[in-house]
């Protein structure tokens, strides 16, 4: 599956009010399967309502809120099947998949490393696949610069992973299990070539095959880079007990 491409062009729909300017390529991390849901398979999977599966979700938001986009998907559990997914179901939109064989000796930054070296691109928006949320989350966001998104706690006190944020400065001064008050939505705009070309390199190193992207991101902020934040009300949903967060 990896580095298959198999649909068309995308759609392209006109929406004055979307802030980004050029393509726009989407990075959806699909590392593993939930541990409590691991017969339902890899978390792309896992239906969200009686229609739709969690990738769908996703799919559907983005089509909302980008106009020129394309999206790669980074599968490691049973990726074939999530692959044959997408062929079957989505021929009209510009997508391809990237797949992790390692998954089960790696986690999330992998698989996001594989993905990154799958574009060369510099309008990157890194979102993964465990998080489910609004689409109004996405149209919150302000993508002009390097940025997360962050939420209250009071709105989201099932999201598990925090952010010490400088009211001041408007950035990120580190994520981490257990910080209160703001919690990190674990979505991440890139348009740098600069900030893209440093994550690249820390990526390739073997210190990050096993991590997380919240210990990638703190990393990132110890090398200088400045992540500014977004806060959204909407609400978010991480998928608990993922097999990839060990």
């Amino acid at each position: 599956m990896s580095r298959t491409r198999y649909v068309t062009a995308a759609s392209k729909k006109k929406q004055p009010n979307r802030k980004h300017k050029g393509l726009v390529t989407v990075i959806l991390i699909y590392h593993s399967f939930a541990t409590r849901m691991k017969a339902l398979g890899n978390i792309a999977m896992i239906m969200v309502n009686k229609t739709d599966r969690l990738v769908d979700k996703h799919l559907a938001m983005l089509d909302k809120t980008l106009d020129d986009y394309e999206v790669i998907i980074s599968v490691g559990h049973e990726s074939y099947k999530v692959q044959q997914y997408i062929y079957n179901k989505y021929k009209n939109l510009n997508i391809r998949c990237v797949e992790n064989k390692d998954y089960q000796n790696s986690n999330t930054c992998e698989s996001m490393r594989i993905a990154m070296n799958n574009t060369n691109n510099q309008q990157l928006l890194v979102i993964n696949g465990s998080m489910l949320f609004e689409t109004k989350l996405l149209q919150d966001m302000q993508m002009e610069s390097l940025e997360t998104v962050i939420s209250n706690d009071s709105v989201n006190k099932m999201t598990d992973i925090g952010a010490n944020v400088n009211e001041k400065t408007k950035l990120v001064e580190h994520i981490s299990y257990g910080a209160i008050d703001k919690k990190w939505c674990e979505i991440l705009y890139i348009p740098e070539e600069n900030a893209l070309n440093e994550m690249k390199k820390s990526l390739e190193s073997r210190e990050f095959n096993n991590k997380v992207l919240y210990e990638f991101m703190n990393a990132m902020i110890q090398k200088n880079l400045k992540i500014s934040y977004n806060t959204s009300n909407s609400k978010v949903l991480r998928i608990q007990n993922m097999g990839a967060n060990k």
